[in-house]
């Protein structure tokens, strides 16, 4: 739990800022995605700071009981476009935690890398990102770079507006 209290606190903290906007929706949304390092589940916290700039808070984790993962970062990114379909452009640095349980060894789990690591990590965003009345979709490459060095990444996102 005390992993979480930093995360929280800096949600929480984002929630006061910019609070009057006037804007034709909210840009603001938290979703659930699937991807960025292998197969990693995440919430997704996405908050608009001015015109097409945001920022990006994610916690995450995996289901697998070969590699468990957590992976937690935050990143400003950029949409380019108009009305509700955009290019998402963004940058985001994580810390990555897998730590690889032997025993399971004949499992293979989606994770990559997939041996036991703790690192930060720095990844790339290039995606499409879609608001619909009440909620936001998207999807893209996330490749990212550690001291281990490059690795692939994709993502898919949906998630409400607020």
């Amino acid at each position: 739990m005390k992993k979480f209290i930093p995360l929280i606190f800096l949600i929480a903290s984002f929630t006061a800022l910019n609070g009057q906007r006037n804007e034709p929706f909210s840009t603001n949304s938290i979703s659930v995605e699937v991807g960025k390092t292998g197969l990693i589940y995440s919430i997704v916290f996405d908050r608009m700071i001015k015109n097409n700039l945001g920022l990006r808070v994610t916690a995450g984790t995996s289901f697998s009981s070969y590699l468990r993962a957590f992976s937690t970062f935050v990143g400003p990114y950029y949409l380019v476009g108009s009305n509700t379909k955009y290019l998402e452009l963004g940058v985001d640095i994580g810390y990555l935690s897998i730590n690889e349980n032997i025993t399971r060894r004949g499992n293979r789990a989606f994770i990559f890398p997939d041996f036991s690591i703790k690192t930060y990590y720095l990844n790339a965003n290039v995606g499409y990102r879609k608001y619909g009345k009440k909620t936001m979709f998207r999807f893209g490459a996330s490749p990212g770079y550690s001291k281990s060095g490059p690795f692939p990444g994709a993502y898919i996102s949906y998630g409400l507006r607020f």
